[in-house]
């Protein structure tokens, strides 16, 4: 089996491109890999002796003659010419091909279109090419082996600072009663600050809304000021103190 050399047909400006696009296909009702199962091509020559019909269009960039054989065992010649057309939709310069086969098919003859498929598949499906086995298994090594580095590499994110003040319950002599065994006690929520020597307390009552959570709220405080607020509303007690 005698077949155009890659490296020629790679040469050819826009003929790699316009074989990848398969313009070929356009047209088959049926299958077109039944089609092209039927037929099997031998012989790909280049030509430079074409009948003039087929250097109507200009001087082909390439000419090749392909011999292939279909289902029924009969062997038809195709003559193919690249040439150099003028593509309306974008208005420049465009790979095209004319063909002639002896089957008498004039559009999509599938000798002509087995002929493509095997440049096609000289040339390769892509520009990029196709790495071996070994090739693949070598950079997939590479890769896990810059993924485990990372991983390792990889500090663990700081766990976020906790919120300093927090929420105290005091225990205080009833406001106006400062004598001993006179007046109760009440429970007055403040908010305490951390600090070298324990914690300090504010001076002001506070006043949680569990609307708006303020950040000084621990989850088990949540529960106690809620049934603060309940007794609140009960007695109408709005300063802030809960007597005991």
């Amino acid at each position: 089996m005698q077949l155009p050399d890659a490296t020629t047909l790679r040469e050819i400006p826009g003929l790699a491109a316009w074989l990848r696009k398969r313009p070929w296909k356009e047209g088959f009702e049926q299958s077109f890999d039944k089609i092209m199962a039927r037929v099997r091509v031998d012989e790909i020559l280049e030509k430079d002796d074409y009948p003039p019909v087929m250097c109507r269009h200009g001087d082909p960039e390439l000419m090749l003659e392909c011999r292939s054989i279909d289902s029924g065992r009969h062997v038809c010649i195709s003559q193919i010419a690249f040439v150099r057309g003028y593509d309306r939709l974008t208005r420049r310069a465009a790979m095209d091909a004319i063909c002639y086969c002896t089957c008498g098919q004039k559009t999509c003859c599938p000798h002509a279109m087995a002929a493509f498929e095997k440049l096609l598949a000289i040339i390769g499906g892509s520009d990029t090419p196709k790495k071996s086995a070994l090739a693949v298994r070598q950079d997939m090594l590479v890769w896990l082996k810059a993924l485990e580095q990372a991983a390792q590499a990889r500090q663990p994110a700081p766990k976020p600072r906790p919120y300093q003040k927090f929420l105290a319950y005091c225990i205080e002599p009833e406001p106006g009663f400062r004598h001993r065994g006179q007046g109760g006690l009440c429970l007055v929520p403040r908010v305490g600050n951390p600090s070298q020597d324990g914690a300090t307390i504010e001076k002001s009552i506070a006043q949680p809304d569990l609307s708006r959570m303020p950040k000084y709220l621990a989850d088990e405080d949540v529960p106690i000021i809620a049934k603060l607020a309940k007794w609140k509303r009960e007695n109408q007690a709005w300063s802030g103190l809960v007597a005991i």
